[in-house]
């Protein structure tokens, strides 16, 4: 019995590092907004991370017309010590055509050492008639603009 107690306390002290290297772990990684939609819809992708990079490169979007971006958005803060970082790269898209397409990986350096996103599947189907609560471009020009900024 006691034999086992040692052996779980030296599994979970040995395992506590693993745990923290996880954390501490890269990730770098696609998100689409949908993964099918209509001729007339839009997608937005994301390439987000959890630590900062340089030299990042979009892939090539075939199929799609960029209507806005890359955007780049940063989130950054401390809590109880802890760090907590992220950094988006957003593209607005519309579809050119029907069909099943590609959106290819994208890459950047990270502390010296270049990820790459998965590639994901995106299929566009006839127009639909009521598109999913998004604006499109024509709406956003006619829209004025307001901003707000704050600095805690």
């Amino acid at each position: 019995m006691l034999k086992s107690v040692h052996i779980i306390l030296a599994l979970l002290f040995l395992g506590s590092p693993m745990l923290a290297q996880d954390k501490d772990a890269v990730s770098f990684e696609l998100k689409l907004s949908k993964e099918k939609l209509g001729l007339n819809e839009r997608l937005r992708v994301e390439f987000a991370m959890n630590q900062d990079g340089d030299n990042f490169t979009p892939p090539k979007f075939e199929g799609f017309r960029v209507l806005m971006g890359p955007m780049q958005s940063i989130s950054s803060s401390w809590v109880n010590g802890v760090r907590s970082y992220s950094k988006t790269y957003s593209y607005t898209l519309a579809p050119t055509a029907r069909g099943k397409f590609k959106i290819g990986q994208a890459s950047i350096v990270i502390s010296g050492k270049t990820y790459k996103s998965l590639a994901k599947q995106v299929e566009v189907t006839a127009a639909v008639d009521k598109p999913n609560d998004q604006m499109t471009i024509d709406d956003v020009a006619d829209e004025s603009l307001h901003l707000v900024a704050e600095v805690s």
